[in-house]
C-alpha cells in the first residue's frame, strides 16, 4: 500500500512529470506513470456537462457525447420562434413596430415615417407629411365598340370611341365633313374636309383651296413671297403690280396748260407697260415734247432702253405729230416724229405746237425697270 505524503501542488504539470498510482491490475501495488501516458478518458465517457455561462438560458449542451474529438463542447439553443432575436442578455425577443421621426415637426413630418408597413398599406402611398394615403381613383370609362375606332375625350371621367375616325395598320381614315364643319378643325379658324371627289382647305367658313384629280382650285388670292417659277430652267417671276399715274409734260421754260392728263401702268417682273393720255391747249414753241415722270424708274442701260407706241396725235402742226419715242433717262420719255429731208427719212424731236385747239397725245410706253 502506498504511503501518501503531503507535497507542494504543481499547477501546470508537463508530460514528463510523474504521478503515483495504485495499479489495479497488480494487486494495487504503488507505481509511477508519466502525465503524458495518461489515457484521454477513463473507464467510461462523459455523458453530460453542466455549466453556467452568465445564466444564458437559451444555450444547452447537446448530445450524449458533448465533448468532440478535438476537445470542444457542442452547444445548442433552446426556445425562441421565427422572427425573434437574442438580446444582449441571452433572451429571445420580438422586434417592436418602431416609428422613427426622420424630420422635425417644422417640416410637417411630426407624424414620423413608418418603416414597417402592413397589409393595410399595400396599395397606399406615403404622403409628404409622413402619413399613408389611398390614391384617388378618378376612373375612366369607355362607350362604343367600333373596331379600330379612336378614343377621344368625352368628360372628366368618360372617354368615347369614334365610329367615324378609324385607325388601321397603315391608315387614319377621316369622314367627309362640310365646308362649315370640316373633318379636321384647326382652332375654329379653318380645316380640311373631303367632298365631290376631292379634298378642300377652308378658312373662316369658306373654301380656300381645292384639290381634285383634274385640277387645283384656288378660291382666294395666292401670295408667293419668293416668286413663281415654271420648270427647273425657268426664271423666277417675283413681281406683279398695277396702278395709276398722272403723266407730266416736260416744259423747260414757259408754262404749259392742258385739260386732261391720265394714265395707268402694269408691272410684270422687270417689265413695265405705261399707258398715257395728255391733252394740252398751249405749249412753248420749238421745245421737244417729253414726259418727265414715269410711274416706275426705267433702266438707262442701252440694251434695255424702251420705246413708245403713239396711237393718237391731234396736233395740227406737221412737225409736232409724234409717231414714236425713246427713253432718255430714268424718268424721261422723248417723243420723235418721222421727217423727210430730201431723199432721207429720219426721226427728229417732236415739237408739239397746238394752234388754238386742244391737242391730244395718247400711247403706250414699254420699258425695263431699273
Amino acid at each position: 500500500m502506498a504511503i501518501i505524503y503531503t507535497y507542494p501542488v504543481k499547477t501546470n504539470p508537463v508530460g514528463d512529470d510523474l504521478i503515483l498510482i495504485s495499479d489495479s491490475a497488480d494487486k494495487n501495488n504503488t507505481k509511477q506513470v508519466k502525465v503524458s501516458t495518461l489515457p484521454s478518458s477513463g473507464g467510461g465517457s462523459v455523458s453530460s456537462v453542466g455549466f453556467s455561462l452568465n445564466s444564458l438560458a437559451a444555450f444547452t449542451v447537446t448530445g450524449d457525447n458533448p465533448v468532440t474529438g478535438s476537445g470542444t463542447i457542442t452547444l445548442g439553443t433552446t426556445g425562441g420562434s421565427t422572427g425573434q432575436y437574442l438580446d444582449y442578455q441571452g433572451n429571445w425577443s420580438t422586434p417592436a413596430s418602431t416609428t422613427y421621426d426622420v424630420m422635425g415637426s417644422g417640416n410637417n413630418y411630426d407624424a414620423g415615417l413608418v418603416l414597417a408597413g402592413n397589409a393595410t398599406h399595400n396599395d397606399n402611398f406615403l404622403r409628404k407629411d409622413g402619413t399613408w394615403a389611398i390614391p384617388v381613383d378618378t376612373g375612366i370609362s369607355f362607350s362604343g365598340s367600333t373596331a379600330n375606332g379612336l378614343v377621344f375625350y368625352s368628360n372628366s371621367t368618360t372617354a368615347a370611341v369614334s365610329s367615324n375616325f378609324t385607325l388601321t395598320t397603315s391608315q387614319l381614315r377621316i369622314p367627309a365633313g362640310l365646308v362649315s364643319a370640316p373633318s379636321l378643325n384647326f382652332t375654329d379658324v379653318g380645316g380640311v374636309y373631303s367632298a365631290s371627289g376631292g379634298y378642300f382647305l377652308t378658312h373662316t367658313g369658306s373654301n380656300s383651296i381645292g384639290f381634285t384629280s383634274a385640277s387645283v382650285i384656288n378660291y382666294k388670292i395666292n401670295q408667293f413671297n419668293s416668286g413663281l417659277k415654271f420648270g427647273s430652267a425657268g426664271s423666277t417671276l417675283s413681281n406683279y403690280e398695277f396702278g395709276t399715274w398722272t403723266p407730266t409734260v416736260y416744259s423747260p421754260v414757259l408754262a404749259w396748260s392742258g385739260t386732261a392728263s391720265t394714265g395707268y401702268y402694269e408691272v410684270i417682273g422687270d417689265m413695265v407697260r405705261a399707258y398715257f393720255k395728255i391733252s394740252t391747249t398751249s405749249y412753248p414753241a420749238d421745245y421737244p415734247m417729253n414726259i418727265n415722270n414715269l410711274p416706275i424708274a426705267a433702266s438707262t442701260t442701252a440694251a434695255y432702253l424702251g420705246g413708245v407706241q403713239v396711237y393718237t396725235n391731234t396736233s395740227s402742226v406737221q412737225v409736232g405729230r409724234a409717231t414714236t419715242g425713246i427713253i432718255t433717262g430714268a424718268n424721261i420719255v422723248q417723243f420723235k416724229t418721222l421727217q423727210t429731208s430730201g431723199n432721207v427719212n429720219e426721226l427728229i424731236d417732236s415739237k408739239y405746237q397746238p394752234t388754238g385747239a386742244t391737242g391730244t397725245l395718247e400711247g403706250l410706253i414699254t420699258y425695263k425697270k431699273s
